[in-house]
């Protein structure tokens, strides 16, 4: 509308763009995403200051493992000229640099050879703060830019108030119970440092705080937990070979 704001409902959202873009590792594979209702708020004349504002309610998000990796999507090397949000940094870019995102009801089910696994967040919100980790109401003082250097600081935060993990193993002669993991207030602090000249993404860092962890296992529960650990580590080492093979294949 021309307030800036809109809303959708009962959206399946696509896989595969999904995947290109959170750089889902190749061997993730999305089954099914779906998201119950979609609220944006634009402030058109406040878009150097203000953040645009979107609302995901009921979120879930079906992702199993792949034995056959998934083949690296190499159609955006030749469409990186034409993405706006490379090139000089500049009004786009700080645009969507300073988005902030609120999601209530958000459920990640994964589903491997050997385990399966449920995420689940009653609320999580993604924004923007100062280099202190302060929330503020200008998106001015969430950056630093230093032109001599060609280089700006980006500032982020991911919040939850209580996250609910649950894992257990596929095999049924496995008499242990799921594993479940608790978490309270945690805060994932985000710096970015990118590139003014082509907007790439220099370096960044992460930090985790959690105010609560709680985590109980058994002997058959700490079993089940290392195979699903051994099967994971493999897939993620496979999957860095592939990376590596075609890197070496593109300088041949």
């Amino acid at each position: 509308t021309l307030k800036g704001e809109g809303e959708l409902s009962s959206i399946d959202l696509d896989e595969q763009a999904l995947e290109d873009l959170v750089e889902l590792p190749t061997w993730l594979r999305i089954r099914k995403a779906t998201c119950g209702r979609v609220f944006i708020k634009i402030p058109w004349t406040n878009l150097k200051t203000l953040p645009i504002q979107i609302q995901l309610n009921n979120v879930t998000v079906e992702i199993e493992t792949c034995e056959q990796l998934r083949n690296l999507n190499n159609s955006n090397d030749s469409s990186n000229s034409n993405d706006p949000l490379l090139g000089k940094y500049g009004f786009t870019n700080r645009v969507i640099d300073g988005i902030s995102l609120t999601i209530t009801n958000l459920t990640f089910a994964i589903k491997a050879q050997g385990f399966k696994a449920s995420i689940f967040l009653p609320s999580l919100e993604i924004y923007s703060t100062t280099p202190f980790g302060k929330r503020v109401d200008t998106l001015k003082l969430t950056r630093v830019r230093n032109s001599t250097r060609d280089y700006i600081l980006l500032f982020k935060e991911i919040s939850w108030q209580t996250a609910r993990i649950e894992a257990s193993s596929n095999d049924y002669s496995m008499a242990a119970a799921a594993i479940r993991l608790i978490t309270d207030a945690c805060r994932i602090r985000i710096s970015m440092k990118k590139n003014l000249q082509d907007s790439t993404m220099v370096t960044s860092r992460v930090m985790i705080h959690f105010d609560d962890l709680l985590l109980v296992l058994n002997d058959a529960q700490l079993k089940s937990a290392l195979n699903a650990y051994k099967e994971i580590t493999h897939l993620v080492k496979r999957a860095s070979e592939q990376k590596k093979r075609i890197a070496g294949d593109k300088l041949t």
